[in-house]
């Protein structure tokens, strides 16, 4: 069981994540970006930036759909739908590679695979993409005017 500080750390995972969406890393903002058209599917990553004793490395996710067409950047005007990925505890440890691993495949089964199903979507038709978001309402929030704008005006 390999023990890893945090750079390291955050590394593997991101090589992980890349690997399965073919996102581009944007090292600056620390999250993962794809856009179709307008749409842009974001996912940001977080660590636990108070701790201090180094022997715990904790982190956390959210995986942010948004409209350029409402802004440039995404803020709670332009987000169409957003997952959170917590832990009951808050953070998901990750100092060692068993509990990299352990959290990596969490994460791919809660996040990224609904995530790249919902990126295909968009490829193949963005309009049935918004509509299906829609229509599994209870699952997901959904910014409803960007339903409208979308479905009405597309």
């Amino acid at each position: 069981m390999e023990k890893y500080d945090v750079a390291h750390a955050k590394e593997v995972l991101i090589e992980k994540i890349v690997s399965y969406t073919n996102f581009r890393y944007l090292k600056s903002q620390d999250c993962l970006k794809a856009r179709i058209k307008d749409f842009v599917f974001e996912l940001n990553l977080y660590y636990d930036k108070y701790n201090t004793s180094y022997e715990y490395i904790g982190m956390q996710c959210d995986f942010n759909l948004w409209y350029r067409k409402y802004g440039k950047m995404c803020n709670v005007n332009t987000i169409v739908t957003s997952y959170p990925f917590r832990s009951d505890a808050g953070w998901f440890e990750i100092t060692n590679s068993e509990q990299l691993e352990h959290v990596y495949t969490l994460l791919e089964k809660q996040i990224l695979e609904p995530m790249m199903e919902l990126f295909h979507q968009f490829q193949l038709d963005e309009k049935l993409a918004i509509q299906s978001l829609f229509e599994d309402y209870d699952a997901h929030s959904i910014a409803l005017d960007v339903v409208a704008d979308v479905l009405v005006w597309m």
